[in-house]
């Protein structure tokens, strides 16, 4: 019987995990640093604030996000819409 309850518990935890994650895409346009935001230009029309938290992961030499600004990247959201991975997107040029 505890299997049974159990099982679809773990299910839940795992696809709620997997779910609460997002992504988001774009230019870095803004840092306010006081509000710990991102503003990222998703299309022609739309920007994001990404909020970001001291255990964000940066990419590889980046110690301030404020040197991010005008770049390409790609933004893995936590469950709390909150940067939990910051990646460059390398350009084609």
């Amino acid at each position: 019987m505890k299997k049974m309850i159990l099982l679809p518990a773990i299910a839940l935890v795992v696809c709620g995990t997997a779910y609460a994650a997002g992504m988001v895409s774009g230019t870095i346009k803004s840092v306010d640093a006081s509000n710990s935001k991102l503003e990222v230009v998703v299309s022609n029309t739309e920007t994001k604030w990404v909020p970001y938290t001291p255990s964000t992961e940066w990419p590889v030499g980046v110690t301030d996000p404020a040197a991010l600004k005008d770049k390409a990247v790609d933004i893995t959201t936590n469950g709390a819409n909150e940067a939990a991975l910051v990646e460059l997107v390398e350009s084609n040029e």
